[in-house]
Parts: structure tokens; sequence; C-alpha cells
């Protein structure tokens, strides 16, 4: 088998970086480059061109042209909106005493909690980071709310709703899901973040060949290809 001289390398990973896949393999024999990526974090540098141009924030993963329009942008904010504001209507369900209202009603707000919550948490599985991170926190806040009420009779939560009355099936359901849903929306914001923050590495780092330790800018392999598609 030949070998290639280091100009020829590079336009090998040029040609193998810019397609959809990203894989660096021979485009001769398919075989894949056995290669690392070197990249130390400069906060000065990286913070300004990792948050402000490289990272998306708001938006789906796949239809990113949802928010090019102002009719995508309010609806999404409407859609956000909505779900916080579900979650601090039902957190403040339980500051008031029940007065007279039948276990059935808290039952009936209960199925429809679970039903936005799933709904939620699959439109959020579509979503980047910071839908996730922020609904994640509402729910985690509702989660403490709810257990300082019912320990500590934060808001009378304990004496209304257990001394007072039956309710601990229904707190019990809100404690769990709360919880179960803070920890499904943290897992996908802290996955989207890694996944782009992965990404800029590999095209802000350096890229080490393990066979002869070739060292070759990666955001130069980026920058060529761009050139070279037009």
């Amino acid at each position: 088998s030949g070998i290639l001289c280091r100009e020829c390398l590079v336009k090998e990973l040029q040609l193998t970086h810019g397609r959809a896949d990203s894989r660096l393999q021979c485009t001769v024999c398919k075989q894949k480059y056995e290669v690392q990526t070197e990249f130390t974090f400069n906060c000065s540098k990286d913070c300004a061109s990792l948050c402000g141009s490289f990272l998306i924030h708001c938006g789906l993963k796949e239809e990113q042209y949802l928010l090019d329009s102002v009719g995508g942008r309010v609806g999404f904010f409407l859609v956000i909106l909505g779900i916080n504001t579900w979650i601090f209507s039902t957190s403040l369900l339980f500051a008031f005493p029940p007065n007279g209202c039948p276990i059935e009603l808290y039952y009936m707000v209960s199925i429809f909690d679970f039903a936005v919550g799933v709904s939620t948490i699959w439109f959020i599985l579509k979503c980047r980071y910071l839908s996730p991170l922020f609904l994640s926190m509402m729910y985690f806040v509702r989660f403490v709310y709810l257990l300082l009420g019912w320990t500590t009779n934060l808001c009378n939560i304990y004496v209304y709703h257990d001394h007072d009355a039956d309710h601990i099936s229904i707190l019990s359901y809100f404690l769990l899901f709360s919880f179960t849903a803070a920890m499904i929306m943290m897992v996908c914001w802290i996955v989207d973040f890694r996944a782009q923050y992965t990404k800029y590495r590999k095209e802000h780092g350096k890229l080490i060949l393990a066979k002869n330790d070739i060292k070759i800018e990666i955001d130069n392999i980026v920058q060529n290809n761009e050139a070279d598609s037009f």
C-alpha cells in the first residue's frame, strides 16, 4: 500500500470531515482513522465563542427553522409558558385548604398533571438544552416545596392535606412525579449540552492521529471545507 504525504492526508481529512456523519476514514478502503481530539478550554477565548455563536440554546433539535419566524417563536414561548403556568398552579393548589372540595377533584387534577407531564417529557426530548434545564428546575422546585410542606408544614400543607384531610396518596403522587420529571429533564439538558460541547471541542481543538502523531487544527479543516463548497 502507498503512503500519503502530509498535504494529501490533510485533504483526505477535509473530505471525510465534511460529510454528514463526519467520520474520518480513508476514501478508498473506508478504514476509519484512529484519532483523538486535543482541546484545552480557555475561558477568555472560548466562553464568548461557545455561548455566543456556537451553542443552540432554544428550539427543536431537528427542526431549527421553527424559530426563524415570529409565529414560531411566539408559539414556542406560549408552550413553555403554559407548562410553567400549570406547574406553578398545581403547586399553589396545596397552599389552600380543601374547603369541602371532594377528593375526586384532586384525583382529577392528578390525572391531568400526569397527562401534561408525560406530554412535556415527550416534547422536551426534542428540544435544545435550555428548555429542559428551565423545566427541570421548575419541577424540582415543586418537589422541594411539597416535601417541605409535608414534613415541616410549609404553607400549612401538612395541616390542610394530611392532618385535616386524607390526601396522602395525592401528595405522594405529586412528590414522586415531580422528582421523576425533574431527573428526566435534567438528563435531557445534560445530554444535549454535552453533545454540542463535544462538537465544539472537535471543531476547535487539534486532531491527533494515533500512528504518527500528526497534529492538524480541526478549525482549519472546517474553514477550508466551507470555502471549497462555494
